[in-house]
């Protein structure tokens, strides 16, 4: 049940985030877009246990592209100025 839910909490706010980051000049479009995806991917993990095809597959490169996602939000925090 806790892994379940830090599955769809973490897909959920990698969305919200997302979707924040166009209007910001630190974060561009293309960097809202890939926190979208990858939140998206997340969240269609969370259907693994009723038997969807293929969303393991999907999380595992969802959570990949996360992890990309979240060392460049870091970057830029430290290094990019407005």
């Amino acid at each position: 049940m806790g892994e379940h839910l830090g599955f769809i909490f973490t897909a959920l706010w990698s969305i919200l985030i997302a979707f924040a980051m166009p209007n910001s000049k630190v974060f561009g479009k293309w960097l809202g877009w890939l926190g979208a995806a990858a939140g998206v991917g997340i969240l269609l993990g969370t259907l693994e246990p009723v038997g969807v095809p293929y969303v393991g597959l999907v999380n595992a490169i969802a959570y990949g592209l996360w992890a990309i996602w979240i060392a460049i939000l870091g970057v830029r925090i430290i290094f990019v100025k407005e």
